[in-house]
């Protein structure tokens, strides 16, 4: 349930309970739970090389990273376990890829530039949403 306080901000006071089921058995044999992870590691490779499309073409696998990276580092105070900073870089991992397309002249093709765009411009919502929030 949401209840507002003094100030208008608006707080979660629902508690939430987790149960495990510890009586769960697998059905299936060590040899389909081999095979589904090997289909899964597929997926996982084929997901990896369509992002490093995205992040990297014509340039460093690890690019994405070593750019957001630097421009971190311009900030040595910015403490990292903020959930706005947090945000603020996955803004910039989206922005950067942006900017990287846009350098090397190609179009992602995972989420396309117009996509990222939108999750920027989320993230900067979500950015302001939470600043909002935050206690005097």
């Amino acid at each position: 349930m949401l209840e507002k306080n003094e100030q208008g901000q608006f707080k979660d006071t629902e508690k939430l309970e987790l149960k495990i089921d510890y009586d769960w058995h697998a059905t299936k044999t060590k040899t389909d739970w081999y095979k589904r992870m090997e289909e899964l590691s597929s997926e996982e490779v084929k997901l990896y090389k369509e992002k490093n499309h995205d992040y990297a073409k014509g340039g460093d696998q690890f690019g994405n990273f070593k750019r957001v990276g630097k421009i971190l580092g311009l900030y040595p105070g910015l403490d990292n376990s903020d959930p706005v900073v947090v945000s603020l870089v996955y803004m910039l991992k989206q922005l950067d890829c942006v900017l990287w397309a846009k350098s090397q002249k190609y179009e992602p093709s995972v989420e396309s530039s117009g996509k990222r765009l939108g999750d920027i411009s989320l993230y900067s919502k979500i950015t302001r949403m939470m600043e909002e929030d935050k206690p005097e």
